[in-house]
């Protein structure tokens, strides 16, 4: 699967570059929902689409882009709690 946007955005470059934001007080939640595109606006960008067939493929594509970011971020931000459970000093120990 290709995942470089139109601009030359990474899908993985993206979803890394959040994480920085768990090391800074936030939780996936909240990354994840800078992330998502609000039901709101995709629901405005789907009826554009429709009218302006010439922006469909385009607005698609960054739906597309917007939820593979979030399916990343939340493979990455999953790897790096299993890191620093692996980590953590045990009890007693």
């Amino acid at each position: 699967m290709d995942d470089a946007f139109a601009l030359g955005y990474s899908v993985r470059a993206e979803a890394k570059g959040l994480c920085a934001l768990l090391r800074n007080g936030h939780t996936a939640a909240d990354v994840l929902e800078l992330i998502a595109v609000p039901e709101r606006e995709e629901k405005a960008l789907r009826a554009y689409a429709r009218v302006e067939q010439s922006e469909a493929a385009w607005i698609e594509s960054i739906l597309k882009f917007r939820s593979r970011v979030a399916r990343e971020f939340e493979r990455l931000a999953g790897e790096a709690g299993k890191e620093e459970t692996m980590a953590a000093p045990k009890p007693g120990g």
